[in-house]
């Protein structure tokens, strides 16, 4: 069974030759590994897209090679345990081999790519070729063309002539050059290639040019023969007409040398231009210059030398003007000096002074801007608003500071789960490569017969000895583990300090705090050492009367600390003076912290903590005057003054309170007290809302017959009438009242009430409170109409604190009920009651008198200000009629 057999198959069953060379491929490597069936099947069909083939193909394997036979149903369910084993080995092979087969197609294709990139940059690297072998040929085939043309031109005398003359330029060309010294210079230079010599070297004449040329020179020889015998003839002629006795012209008298200069000089001969060369650069000439004597006129260096001394003089005088400038402090002077025109003085009055020249830069005054702020600020002011550009605060950070984000317990455990089962998967991956041993089975007193078998029956005491060894030495490997981790002292008070320190560089947070006592040792102790495990600095500074603590650090040690000295510690426990805590009904001042101040500093103000007594104010403000910051003490010294208060000894009450009743009426909670003075002095009553402190009270002293008191008088009683609004009990369930009971002086002769009063008992004001709950029974103004003896009577009250109320005098008649149809008349007792309905709903007035011939209405009250007015107005109105 060879190769050649399993080619045949795979030619039967399959199409595509890929196919069947993976499947020759896999079964090959099936033989050589000793797969048995399911690897040979998983493999092939992962090899073939045809399910259907696939199968016939593994059917003819099978066939052809007995070592791929299928077991079984009973060897298949030998060992359930093995089966699934395998089942998940295989799985994880095929995945395996399908990656292995993706990657070695994706390596394959990506070599197609590549030979197929090469062929196509080879295909035109051979087309460049052709473009540039047939452009070759055109510039060749150009050429001959050319020189054809050039053979066929006719040689005349005249392009003859143009030659020679080209040639004769670049000749006197070369000689030039020569001349100035360029011959040997770098051709470069100037940026031009000598072109003009070599193509004088490198021009060839025709043979018709040649002949032509030589033609031509021998008529020259022979015209430049005939011009010499013309000029021959023609110097015998001239001498032949000169006397030879002429007179000779006399010498020139000799010139003055100062007019020598003024003689004009010859002018010079232009070079000619070239293109070629830089006029820029200047060329010296080969040969040496010729010395020549320079003569100087008479007095020139007499000049020179005034010049010089004027000069000298000049710089000394504007070095003087400069110092003295200085010296005055007028810097505008030495400007002055340094630019003072020279020239005559002139009376002619000027458009404009030099000085003011620089400074208007203009030629006259005319430039001067106008004084009025519209022309002097047109150009300056605008609607605009500049807005500046926001400069970044000196203490944040560099880099932008963002909020860490911590998982859920359930996303931790996820996480974890995951990683441990991918560190799993990788163990298991390198034991199967060979790269790593499988570990030694965990056994151990439960699975001893389970692992073991056969050596645990036969000798059971020695297995068990070997497990409990292992399992001994396993423990002994995790102890030792966890004292590999564990840190020593040095990295756990490292690690401490770590995380207690803060970076202070850029702002040092502080706060004071004032203490009454410190005499009691463990909270002492407690503020002393708190600071110094939280790494602050600063001072305990004792004192009698002031105990002040200065801490300075970051703001998590600062709140660390903030929370120690007003909420951990209780100071309220100890009496001021005690060294240990006290009981709660023990006399005695108790003791107090308070926070004066907290804010940032620039840098620290002390390099410890330490603990200083000091025994007089000097003292104390001394110290923290070397720490510069003697301002700590002045605000605790002046908070301590301010907030101490005058020892009043508290007086024995005399006026004791009951609460009588409670209702509502229309929008406000009326309250009657019931006010009993043992006093021998008058008391006047004063009501405040005590809880919530935000809210109007309405209150009024009354007596029996239900007329207003000034004052409660010395043993007697008054009902004191509180009126409030509802919604003081939509934030609470009760509202607690102030009341206070001023003493007033009284006259014994008349019992008049005689104000100011003795200023010997105006220290003597009781304070009472009250907690009044939320009313069960409400009351409107239509109640009345019917209300009965004793409710009338409560409603008069309750008017009394709930309504507006004004005195008006009445009309001739008081039968509201005839002259008014929005008034209704009840009688009560001897008291009439006119209760308003239609437009005056919400207004009742009081009679006592309506049968009398001077009767008048008492008061009427209402619900608003406005309307009472318009109830008055319209009285006012028919009283008139």
């Amino acid at each position: 069974m060879g190769r050649g057999e399993l080619e045949e198959i795979c030619d039967r069953y399959l199409s595509r030759k890929e196919e069947q060379q993976k499947v020759t491929e896999t079964v090959e490597r099936c033989l050589k590994k000793g797969y048995d069936y399911e690897k040979m099947k998983d493999r092939v069909l992962g090899a073939i897209s045809d399910s259907h083939r696939a199968h016939k193909v593994i059917s003819a394997i099978c066939i052809a090679y007995p070592q791929f036979r299928k077991r079984t149903k009973f060897e298949e369910h030998k060992d359930d345990s093995k089966r699934i084993k395998r089942e998940r080995d295989r799985s994880h092979s095929r995945e395996r081999i399908r990656r292995d087969d993706d990657r070695r197609d994706d390596r394959h294709k990506e070599r197609r790519r590549r030979d197929d990139e090469l062929s196509r940059k080879e295909l035109e690297k051979e087309k460049e070729k052709e473009k540039l072998k047939n452009l070759a040929k055109e510039l060749y085939q150009k050429k001959l063309e050319e020189e054809e043309a050039k053979k066929n031109v006719v040689v005349t005398e005249e392009t003859l002539r143009a030659k020679e003359l080209m040639y004769k330029a670049q000749q006197e060309i070369e000689e030039r050059k020569r001349q100035l010294g360029l011959a040997a210079a770098n051709p470069e230079l100037g940026g031009v290639t000598p072109v003009p010599v070599m193509m004088a070297k490198n021009v060839a004449l025709r043979p018709q040019e040649a002949q032509m040329f030589i033609q031509a020179s021998m008529n020259k020889k022979n015209r430049v023969e005939e011009l010499k015998a013309k000029l021959a003839k023609a110097t015998s002629t001239i001498n032949s007409l000169v006397r030879p006795n002429a007179p000779v012209m006399a010498p020139l008298p000799e010139m003055p040398p100062g007019l020598l200069k003024e003689r004009d000089e010859e002018p010079r001969q232009e070079e000619e231009f070239l293109e070629f060369m830089d006029p820029r650069i200047t060329a010296r000439p080969a040969e040496r210059k010729r010395k020549m004597f320079n003569f100087h006129e008479k007095g020139e260096f007499e000049q020179l030398a005034n010049k010089q001394r004027a000069m000298a003089k000049l710089e000394r005088l504007q070095a003087e003007i400069s110092q003295a400038a200085k010296s005055t402090g007028i810097s505008s002077a030495v400007k002055l000096a340094m630019i003072t025109p020279a020239g005559k003085s002139s009376d002619d009055v000027p458009e404009i002074e030099w000085w003011d020249s620089i400074v208007l830069e203009s030629d006259s005054y005319d430039a001067i801007p106008r004084t009025d702020d519209n022309m002097r600020f047109k150009d300056t002011i605008s609607e605009l608003v500049e807005h500046p550009i926001k400069l970044k605060p000196p203490t944040d950070p560099m880099t932008p500071q963002y909020l860490k984000v911590y998982l859920t317990a359930k996303e931790r455990k996820k996480i974890r789960r995951q990683n441990r089962k991918e560190m799993q998967k990788e163990r298991t991956e390198m034991i199967r490569i060979g790269l790593a041993k499988a570990p030694a089975p965990k056994v151990k007193i439960s699975n001893l017969m389970r692992v073991l078998g056969s050596d645990a029956i036969q000798d059971p005491t020695k297995m068990e000895a070997h497990v409990r060894k292992q399992m001994a030495d396993r423990l002994k490997k995790h102890q030792q583990a966890n004292l590999e981790r564990k840190l020593t002292d040095e990295q756990k008070a490292l690690k401490k300090t770590k995380k207690i320190a803060e970076d202070t560089s850029l702002a040092v947070n502080v706060a004071v705090y004032r203490i009454k006592s410190l005499l009691h040792p463990a909270k002492k102790f407690k503020v002393e050492m708190n600071a110094k495990q939280l790494q602050m600095t600063g001072v305990i500074l004792l004192h009698k009367n002031i105990n002040l603590v200065v801490v300075e650090g970051g703001p998590k040690q600062q709140k660390f600390y903030k929370n120690l000295m007003l909420n951990r510690i209780k100071w309220e426990d100890e009496v001021i003076g005690q060294k240990k805590d006290a009981d709660k009904d023990a006399p005695g001042e108790r003791n107090q912290c308070q926070l004066i101040w907290e804010g940032q500093v620039k840098r620290r103000n002390f390099r410890d903590f330490n603990v200083v007594t000091a025994t007089i104010e000097k003292q104390a403000r001394d110290l923290l005057e070397k720490h510069n910051v003697a301002h700590y003490w002045d605000v605790a010294y002046s908070t301590t003054v301010l907030s101490v208060k005058p020892k009043i000894l508290s007086p024995v009450p005399n006026v004791s309170l009951e609460q009588s009743w409670c209702v509502g009426f229309e929008d406000t909670v009326c309250v009657s007290i019931t006010a009993n003075n043992t006093g021998q002095h008058s008391v006047t009553p004063t009501c405040h809302l005590l809880e919530p402190s935000v809210g109007i009270v309405k209150y009024v002293a009354i007596n029996e017959l239900g007329s207003d008191l000034p004052c409660i008088r010395a043993e007697s009683s008054a009902d004191v009438l509180v009126g409030f609004s509802k919604s003081t009990y939509f934030t609470r369930a009760s509202a607690v009242l102030l009341l206070e009971f001023q003493p007033v002086s009284t006259n014994r002769l008349d019992k008049a009430i005689a104000l100011p009063p003795d200023e010997s008992i105006l220290h003597k004001v009781e304070t009472h409170t009250i907690s009044v709950s939320p009313p069960r029974n409400w009351y409107t103004f239509a109640k009345f109409a019917t209300a009965k003896e004793h409710e009338m009577l409560l409603l008069l009250r309750c008017l009394k604190v709930a309504s507006h109320c004004c005195a008006i005098e009445p009309t001739s008649s008081y039968d509201f009920t005839e002259a008014n149809p929005d008034f209704g008349c009840c009688d009560f007792g001897e008291w009439q009651v006119f209760v308003g309905h239609r437009m005056m709903d919400g207004v009742v007035a009081i009679s006592s008198t309506f049968d009398q011939p001077n009767a008048k209405i008492d008061r009427i009250y209402g619900r608003n200000a406005e309307l009472l007015e318009h109830f008055a107005r319209r009285q006012s109105t028919l009283r008139t009629v």
